[in-house]
């Protein structure tokens, strides 16, 4: 049977299709559910199919509709399950939502407060705001007061620039004037040019006559050299015959006697010395010739005795003294141990005083007796020491005896008197066509270098004779202050060592104060030009003389600016301590440019004076008045700066000092840092040991030294009538401990940066020059002028020449600034290099000569320059005295006089000539003219390079000066056979190097 659905059933498919949603059920979900079940199809078929009977329905309906149930049941129950999950859900979200409002809650809180917060700097800002308005407003009111006072300013400065455009119309009519005046100078110039065309055409007119005159006087001499030889021929006859009759009086005295009694030597010491024939004169020929002393050993002299004599009559038939020809040394110039003396002839009256000549006599047999050297006896004898005079000074006279001008033992004039061949040689005796043309070569170069050192040295008129203030002109003239920066820094780290001028924190303060526009002090200006001037010549690449402000100041611009402030003080300002200091400044700075030592020695004369007319010679605690403790110490650092100048200038210029020791009372200043002293201090600090680095300790070990140094100068003065050496040993002895202590101080050995070991190289040197200096002085007249001079004195002489000389031998060449170095080596020692140079010159030469079979360089066959050897004036041999062998005594000589040309300056050219001429005289016992002139034309070349002057342009100056080119060395063989000016007097030529002084 079948069943039909009931109304429950009915009603519960109608709940199933029409059930609303449960509240808090998704509709989204349900709806889509519901659908998806109203679109299936059976249940739409029994859904809106209306009942038809029993019979009519198919038998399968009532179990699909069971299906369908059951499908409609599970879907709802996925619906519930689907249901319940959205309800967790929900209550999820609802939590989610709950704690949302929970954070938007507490941002809202911590919103509230940050809008406080802001609103409280919001007011805080405003006030700032409403503070910086005023500011603002006070700023605008000063600006505009400094506005009103930039107008004045401007007013002022267009008043100025109308009075400097007044000034340069001024100048310009003065200029118009000069050019007028040079127009007229230029005619008168022209119109002299003409004239000395005239007289040029006259000289060759009387050149040429001299040639004809030279030649006449050049036959005239080979006749007399052929008589000469005939006179030699006879009296090498007659001594033959002598020889003869002395052997026949030898073989009668051995029958009357059986000890031997040879002849007395007749001929003079010298000849016999060198084993020349001796014309038995006095003077003879062959001193004559080689301007050596002419002097006979006494009757009874051992020395004038032959090997094995016992006694032997007093010869009668020694010639008489002859007069003494112009320009040979007389009897004047020899000492008392050396007089020549005239034979004593059949009882007549001795050529010198009776007392003298038993004094000479009585000292030499005590020496005989004694059995000691003359080396030994002369530390405790009683005579004088000899040194001659031509050896130590000299003195040029000129217009007639009205301008003199004095050279020291240092001078390569003096230097010069040492070496005869070389002397011979410049002063043309054996001059060929060669030599002509190389002195002349050496003048133009001279004339041409000091035309170019005039024209540097000017100062910068703009500046100089300008109407605005000095203190103004000072201004312009001054670099950036980066450059300025650079240059104080220099200053301070070279130059402030054993000079003790300013002290650096006041003069850092005043500078600082300078650039912010706060000066206070009139003697800034001064003290800051000076001290840019000393560093502009170590530190820039025109070395002070360069016109432009962009790497330094122009130095006798600002010498001139300093020197024209200094004249216009006046009172007090002339005695106040700043003055002191400006003046030793200029001194320092100026002394770097001047040629002439000379110049500064004689300001610091006036500076020292002043000094001591403001009590600075007295130590400051003898004063009634107290004087603060920090201007006492610099008083003291002051006064010792001034006393070591001193000595150091009178050295080099072989003058005499002004001070000697006992003439002041200062002590002394200790050993301290800058940053230790300050205006105000009340006492001063304890001194630091003398081996303790600190700012000053340079000065305090010199003025340890300078009692000692100080005894050098007057002793010096004095030679010539010291009668032993026991004083000159033990000041020289003193002077090499002090060396000692000062390689104690700064030793060589250490672990030392690149740095550090250049500034501990600097100091060593700089002490140890001042100590050396004295001890060259001291020992210069001994070792190179006196007969018998201990070896002691010899061998201290030259090693410290060579010291001087081998100073750059301690650093290290590859090193980027040891061409800076070297240079400021040359630009403070080059006096010292020169004199040390010519020094060890003379120990060549002895070396030489005595060794004159085995020590040759370079000789070569020639002329010789002098007709004999020139006098040797060392009897120590080399042996014991030179520590070094002549070849290495040679190379150092030559690589300082490298250095000399590689540096040269204005007034260099006569010093490298002189140190060149006489190193290529000594190197060879019998110099060749020839070979001398050949390696001082390389000498030349070298010269010119180093001055840039190729040698077309070389070429150009001479045909400018000679109307011919007198440098033509290059284009022909050694002979001249065309050289130019052989007809002019070869003493004319040379006369620039000898008698025009060393300016």
């Amino acid at each position: 049977m079948h069943s039909f659905p009931t109304p429950a059933d009915g009603a519960g498919a109608a709940s199933i299709l029409h059930q609303p949603p449960s509240v808090g059920s998704n509709t989204s979900s349900f709806d889509n559910t519901s659908t998806q079940v109203l679109r299936t199809p059976p249940q739409q078929h029994i859904v809106h199919t209306p009942p038809q009977g029993i019979n009519a329905q198919p038998l399968g309906i009532s179990q699909q509709q069971q299906q369908q149930q059951q499908q409609q049941q599970q879907q709802q129950q996925q619906q519930q399950q689907q249901q319940q999950q959205q309800q967790q859900q929900q209550q999820q979200q609802q939590q989610q939502q709950q704690q949302q409002q929970q954070q938007q809650q507490q941002q809202q809180q911590q919103q509230q407060q940050q809008q406080q917060q802001q609103q409280q700097q919001q007011q805080q800002q405003q006030q700032q705001q409403q503070q910086q308005q005023q500011q603002q407003q006070q700023q605008q009111q000063q600006q505009q007061q400094q506005q009103q006072q930039q107008q004045q300013q401007q007013q002022q400065q267009q008043q100025q620039q109308q009075q400097q455009q007044q000034q340069q119309q001024q100048q310009q009519q003065q200029q118009q004037q000069q050019q007028q005046q040079q127009q007229q100078q230029q005619q008168q110039q022209q119109q002299q040019q003409q004239q000395q065309q005239q007289q040029q055409q006259q000289q060759q007119q009387q050149q040429q006559q001299q040639q004809q005159q030279q030649q006449q006087q050049q036959q005239q001499q080979q006749q007399q050299q052929q008589q000469q030889q005939q006179q030699q021929q006879q009296q090498q006859q007659q001594q033959q015959q002598q020889q003869q009759q002395q052997q026949q009086q030898q073989q009668q005295q051995q029958q009357q006697r059986s000890v031997k009694r040879p002849r007395p030597v007749k001929s003079c010491t010298e000849c016999r010395k060198r084993k020349l024939r001796c014309d038995r004169l006095l003077p003879c020929s062959q001193c004559q010739k080689s301007s050596r002393i002419c002097k006979y050993a006494a009757d009874h002299d051992p020395a004038n005795l032959s090997d094995g004599s016992d006694t032997e009559p007093v010869d009668t038939n020694r010639p008489n003294k002859r007069s003494c020809p112009p320009g040979t040394t007389n009897s004047n110039n020899v000492s008392n141990n050396e007089i020549a003396t005239t034979p004593v002839k059949n009882g007549g009256s001795p050529g010198m005083p009776m007392l003298e000549e038993l004094t000479l006599r009585m000292d030499r047999l005590e020496r005989h007796m004694q059995g000691r050297s003359p080396a030994l006896t002369d530390t405790s004898g009683g005579r004088i020491l000899y040194a001659a005079t031509d050896t130590v000074r000299g003195l040029t006279v000129k217009r007639g005896g009205t301008a003199t001008r004095f050279f020291g033992q240092h001078s390569p004039r003096v230097m010069l008197n040492v070496f005869p061949e070389a002397r011979a040689y410049l002063m043309g005796h054996h001059q060929s066509h060669a030599s002509d043309n190389l002195l002349r070569s050496f003048g133009l170069l001279h004339k041409h270098r000091q035309d170019e050192l005039h024209l540097a040295l000017k100062p910068i008129t703009v500046f100089v004779d300008s109407m605005m203030p000095v203190q103004k002109r000072m201004t312009d003239i001054l670099p950036k202050k980066d450059i300025c920066d650079q240059l104080v820094t220099v200053y301070f780290d070279t130059s402030e060592s054993i000079y003790r001028i300013l002290h650096t924190r006041a003069f850092y303060d005043a500078y600082n104060a300078y650039w912010d526009g706060k000066m206070q002090s009139e003697f800034f200006l001064p003290q800051l030009l000076c001290v840019l001037s000393v560093a502009s010549r170590f530190e820039t690449k025109s070395r002070g003389m360069g016109h432009e402000r962009s790497e330094g100041v122009h130095i006798p611009t600002a010498c001139a600016l300093v020197q024209s402030w200094l004249d216009s003080l006046k009172g007090k300002q002339l005695v106040d301590i700043n003055t002191v200091q400006v003046q030793i400044l200029l001194i320092h700075a100026s002394r770097m440019i001047t040629p002439r030592l000379q110049d500064s020695w004689n300001k610091l004369g006036y500076v020292l004076r002043l000094a001591m007319s403001m009590g600075m010679h007295r130590d400051p605690s003898e004063s009634d008045q107290r004087i603060p403790v920090f201007w006492g110490e610099i008083r003291r650092r002051l006064w010792f700066t001034l006393a070591d100048m001193d000595l150091h200038m009178s050295i080099a210029c072989n003058m005499p000092s002004l001070l000697r020791d006992g003439d002041f009372t200062c002590k002394p200043p200790r050993n301290l840092d800058d940053s230790e002293l300050f205006p105000g201090m009340q006492e001063l600090p304890a001194m630091r040991p003398i081996d303790q680095v600190t700012d000053n300790q340079m000065q305090v070990y010199a003025a340890i030294t300078l009692a000692v140094r100080m005894r050098v100068a007057p002793l010096v003065n004095r030679i010539d009538s010291i009668r032993d050496y026991s004083e000159v040993l033990d000041i020289g002895t003193k002077l090499e401990r002090f060396l000692d202590d000062i390689n104690h101080i700064y030793p060589r050995q250490g672990s030392y940066s690149a740095a550090q070991k250049s500034k501990q190289w600097r100091s060593r040197v700089i002490l140890d020059m001042h100590v050396r200096r004295p001890l060259l002085a001291l020992y210069r007249p001994l070792a190179l002028g006196a007969a018998d001079v201990p070896a002691e004195i010899s061998r201290s002489f030259l090693k410290s020449s060579m010291v001087i000389l081998k100073y750059l031998d301690e650093l290290d060449p590859t090193q980027p600034q040891f061409h800076v170095v070297a240079e400021m080596y040359h630009q403070i020692l080059k006096p010292d290099i020169i004199y040390c140079s010519l020094s060890v010159c003379y120990y060549i030469q002895s070396a030489v000569r005595q060794n004159s079979d085995s020590l040759v360089f370079n000789q070569h066959s020639g002329a010789c320059l002098s007709g004999g050897h020139g006098e040797d004036l060392s009897l120590v041999s080399a042996e014991t005295v030179v520590p070094w062998s002549p070849a290495r005594l040679v190379s150092t000589v030559q690589e300082s006089l490298e250095l000399l040309i590689k540096y040269m300056g204005g007034g260099d050219t006569k010093d490298i000539l002189c140190l060149a001429t006489i190193l290529e005289t000594v190197k060879t016992a019998e110099p060749s003219v020839q070979e001398v002139t050949r390696n001082l034309y390389a000498v030349l070349d070298s010269c010119l390079r180093s001055s840039n002057i190729s040698q077309e342009k070389f070429r150009a100056f001479s045909s400018d000066q000679y109307g011919t080119d007198s440098y033509m060395h290059g284009q022909m063989t050694y002979g001249y056979a065309n050289s130019v000016g052989s007809g002019g007097s070869a003493n004319n030529v040379a006369s620039w190097i000898l008698w025009d002084g060393w300016e």
